[in-house]
């Protein structure tokens, strides 16, 4: 599973917030934490988005990834990549989204897991992904957080391994 930190985060920070998901996870599934290559945002200064889809494109063959996960503005990255990146060449089969921004009506053939609050103030519920084949959410209560506590992890290693 490619993960994808949020702004103003790293992938070490993500890493360090995903620990009880990482002990739960299949030992066949492993979590890839990578960081910007922009520093702490993933999109350039250029708003050349092509230079970081194509960068994700490799990450996931290279890796042979087949779920991704991210948080805020890395989960609309994976919206925004999946949607919008004519050029994509990695097939996915599944994506966790916690906090992020809908890109587009575009209509993809992959299974959504949506983690949100209605207590988010960066990221209002009412913006988040949509237009997937299969769309499963939680919500939860504590805002703009990175919540993976015990019952959340499960809840993504169950749809996951579905």
């Amino acid at each position: 599973m490619l993960c994808l930190h949020g702004k103003c985060q790293t992938a070490y920070s993500f890493k360090f917030c995903s620990r009880t998901l990482q002990k739960k996870l299949n030992k066949n599934i492993g979590m890839v934490f990578v960081n910007s290559p922009y520093g702490k945002s993933w999109y350039p200064e250029t708003n050349n988005k092509a230079e970081i889809f194509h960068f994700l494109d490799q990450e996931i063959i290279d890796k042979k990834i087949k779920f991704l996960m991210g948080f805020s503005q890395g989960g609309t990255l994976i919206d925004d990549y999946l949607k919008n990146y004519d050029d994509r060449e990695a097939s996915i089969d599944k994506v966790v989204i916690i906090s992020g921004r809908n890109s587009g009506d575009t209509y993809l053939d992959i299974d959504l897991l949506n983690i949100y609050s209605h207590k988010d103030d960066i990221v209002p519920f009412d913006v988040r992904p949509t237009a997937y084949r299969s769309i499963s959410e939680i919500e939860h209560d504590r805002g703009h957080i990175i919540n993976l506590n015990k019952n959340i992890s499960t809840a993504i290693c169950d749809f996951i391994n579905s």
